[in-house]
């Protein structure tokens, strides 16, 4: 029987593009910083004939280092937080709650803009974009953090690294890069196309539309 002191650990998961932020960054990084040429790998990508590993591997190697420095500036600005996300983690805070960002994201964007809010403090999982000798961008993962064939960082992952040390894995999210966490976490808040997926695998969640939400039905949970 699962103790008390093990039931009563929690881990709260939390993609960042278009989950933590109303838009999705790196989408918008890309269409406006990388060369061309990634376009019709998404439209593979968008047709189902790839997978979002492959995609996002494709969409990097189109930024440049030269670059880099003007699109963590852009996201700084561009950038904004889904309603109650601080909120949110003060709360967690207060009550001891593991709380990671797990992103398939690049770092050189979601970094600025959670250190912008005073959030350089949250523990985040997502690729590093390092640059190859013609400056092109590659994926590296920082250490103990896994990629998988699915996406460039595996959300599975980190769930099963949580549930491993006895907490219930949380998990809230909104797109392509969370399905495959989806039906694994303890407890899903879902928004976006995220719902949507979950409606049509019979898959439980929670939807929401911002951050309140998640935290009054966190508070019922906890």
């Amino acid at each position: 029987m699962t103790s008390d002191s093990v039931r009563n650990k929690y881990a709260l998961l939390v993609d960042f593009d278009g989950t933590i932020t109303t838009d999705d960054i790196g989408d918008k990084i890309v269409t406006t910083f990388a060369d061309d040429g990634w376009q019709e790998t998404e439209r593979e990508f968008s047709a189902g004939r790839i997978s979002l590993r492959v995609l996002a591997g494709v969409e990097v190697q189109h930024l440049r280092k030269e670059r880099e420095a003007e699109a963590s500036k852009f996201a700084v600005g561009f950038a904004k937080f889904r309603a109650g996300f601080e909120e949110l983690i003060d709360f967690c805070e207060s009550r001891e709650i593991k709380f990671e960002v797990v992103s398939s994201g690049m770092h050189f964007y979601i970094d600025p803009v959670l250190e912008k809010h005073g959030l350089e403090r949250l523990k985040r999982s997502r690729p590093i974009v390092k640059y190859d000798a013609a400056g092109r961008g590659v994926h590296a993962m920082p250490e103990g953090v896994e990629d998988c064939d699915f996406t460039p960082m595996c959300k599975c992952a980190r769930a099963d690294f949580y549930r491993s040390q006895g907490y219930t894995v949380i998990f809230a999210g909104n797109g392509s890069s969370d399905r495959c966490v989806a039906p694994k976490a303890d407890h899903l808040f879902s928004t976006d196309g995220l719902t949507e997926f979950c409606k049509r695998e019979g898959i439980e969640h929670s939807h929401f539309d911002d951050f309140h939400v998640v935290l009054d039905r966190l508070k019922r949970l906890i």
